[in-house]
């Protein structure tokens, strides 16, 4: 009777630390909803909610590219 085997699935630190980065953007992206949608009261929360949800939107190719990552 022959056994099938499993290949070896190697842990990579790295990765988690991505994934880290990637989720905690991820709520960051989030919570910034709710101050963009003050366009028209504060301009100050607008444009930083903006800019810091315009930076955490990064963390959609980061998911793809860790996924690729792990294709391989």
């Amino acid at each position: 009777m022959n056994q099938l085997t499993q290949p070896q699935r190697t842990h990579y630190a790295w990765i988690d630390v991505l994934r880290i980065i990637a989720i905690s953007l991820m709520v960051l992206a989030h919570a910034c909803d709710g101050y963009v949608a003050k366009f028209d009261t504060n301009r100050v929360a607008f444009l930083s909610g903006t800019f810091l949800g315009g930076l955490a939107r990064s963390c959609v190719p980061l998911f793809v590219m860790i996924t690729g990552a792990l294709f391989s």
